[in-house]
Formats: C-alpha cells, sequence, structure tokens
C-alpha cells in the first residue's frame, strides 16, 4: 500500500468504547489516517473526524433520523437511522 488507508470506520460497543476511542484514535492519528467515522449504534449517532495539523477535529455529528453529510474522502450523505437497518 503506498501510504495508509484514508478512512477509518469503527462501530462502537459498550464495553470497548473508552479504550477505543482513546487509543485508536491515537493509533491512527499518529499513522496518518485522513478520515475517522465513530458509528454508535445504540446513541444512533456518526461522529466524523478529519486529520488536520496532525490532529483529529470532529467535522460531523450525526444523529437519529438526520442525513449526515461528509466530504472525505468521498463525498456521501446518507440518514443516520439507516445504518441500523
Amino acid at each position: 500500500m503506498p501510504g495508509p488507508p484514508l478512512l477509518a470506520v469503527e462501530v462502537e460497543s459498550p464495553s470497548t468504547k473508552r479504550c477505543d476511542s482513546l487509543f485508536k484514535g491515537d493509533c491512527y492519528q499518529a499513522a496518518g489516517i485522513a478520515s475517522r467515522w465513530l458509528v454508535d449504534p445504540l446513541e444512533v449517532t456518526v461522529t466524523v473526524l478529519e486529520l488536520r495539523d496532525g490532529r483529529y477535529e470532529q467535522v460531523a455529528l450525526g444523529t437519529g433520523g438526520e442525513t449526515v453529510e461528509i466530504p472525505l474522502p468521498w463525498l456521501i450523505a446518507f440518514s443516520v437511522a439507516s445504518l441500523q437497518d
């Protein structure tokens, strides 16, 4: 692979959420993964983070029946609730 992956998508679970958000995020950041999505099926949310100046910044948050639009790594829009199907 010529470089780091463009996107990491994590489906969070209650038993690993805290560990995943702290440790995996640091690893993905250090690896240079440009975009990270955190999907929480219990809260019905998608948090979108983008790597900017070496740190992840939240650029979007979609909840419930909202449509979230994500520009990177590809322009995509979807209903957060559709992820439960």
